[in-house]
């Protein structure tokens, strides 16, 4: 477990528009200077029994059966934050309905992950409305006046599958996504039609079969590292992370060992960066799809974690 202090992300001037209750999913970056975080709003009700979650939807003070009518949905917040990590400014992000216009019900673009890439900011996300056969398939969104700019459905590699946790991250001055640990498969995006194309693929001589994209790849002295999650399954669904160190050939260097930040349950890490001038890394993660925290930790505690992996 995670000893470090959790700070809870919530801000009243962000608005509660009609049901969106939770917020949840955060996954934040550091953009020059300036740090962000995409917050995850939806407006469905989550009890957790037997350590699974079960939804329903809001329909003003009650909760009902989700359906064509009452889908579920997900807005997304872009914040900036202030140096004790509050949030200080938002927006809401666009959806493009040319994109998403297979209507369903599920709505909305969930789980973004963010990146900083060109002086601008990026993110990846899933989404049922993109293909008429309603499958999770992902989108590359482009931030622009402080809000969506551009919105790209991704194609080209494995189209036909359910597609979730891309883990975006720069390399050699290029946009790249992390799609599979185990076969490693890192895909490269046009940005202007979404066509993915294979920039790297091979087969791993240890089992990493069960990682999970968790956050996008950041950097610290030059090194790139991600957070991955791995669920078990055992009566209930939980999860743990992990930290994954790559060399500067993209193959995993180290593997940390696997955590957990408040409860052996249910939890979602959708973003990290370091913050050079704290020394820090900070660790954007959900708890069971209704709250939101950033975890801050001493880079110097980092090595620690590392172990022989097999």
């Amino acid at each position: 477990i995670f000893t470090y202090d959790n700070i809870n992300i919530y801000d009243p001037s962000i608005p509660n528009i009609s049901n969106y209750k939770n917020i949840h999913n955060p996954s934040l970056t550091m953009a020059g200077d300036k740090l962000f975080v995409n917050i995850r709003s939806s407006n469905y009700h989550v009890e957790v029994k037997n350590n699974d979650l079960h939804y329903t939807v809001y329909d003003n003070d009650k909760t009902v059966n989700i359906s064509h009518e009452y889908p579920v949905s997900t807005l997304n917040f872009l914040c900036t934050l202030g140096s004790n990590l509050d949030i200080t400014n938002h927006t809401l992000l666009t959806v493009d309905d040319n994109i998403l216009k297979f209507k369903w019900t599920v709505k909305g673009i969930e789980d973004i992950r963010i990146v900083w890439y060109n002086d601008n900011i990026y993110f990846v996300g899933n989404t049922h409305e993109a293909t008429i056969n309603r499958s999770p398939r992902m989108v590359l969104g482009k931030v622009g006046n402080d809000s969506t700019e551009k919105l790209t459905l991704l194609h080209g590699y494995e189209d036909t599958k359910c597609q979730k946790n891309w883990s975006p991250f720069v390399y050699c001055d290029k946009l790249l996504l992390l799609y599979s640990f185990d076969p490693l498969v890192i895909l490269e995006p046009d940005l202007a039609t979404g066509k993915c194309s294979v920039f790297k693929s091979q087969t791993q001589t240890k089992n990493y079969s069960r990682f999970s994209g968790g956050s996008q790849g950041f950097y610290i002295n030059n090194d790139l590292y991600f957070i991955i999650h791995v669920i078990v399954y055992e009566n209930g669904r939980y999860y743990f992370h992990r930290f994954v160190k790559m060399n500067s050939n993209l193959d995993i260097e180290k593997v940390s060992v696997p955590f957990y930040f408040e409860d052996w349950g249910i939890e979602y890490v959708a973003g990290a960066t370091y913050d050079k001038s704290k020394d820090t890394i900070l660790i954007s993660w959900g708890k069971k799809d209704k709250s939101a925290y950033i975890t801050e930790m001493p880079y110097n505690k980092l090595n620690e974690l590392f172990v022989p992996y097999s």
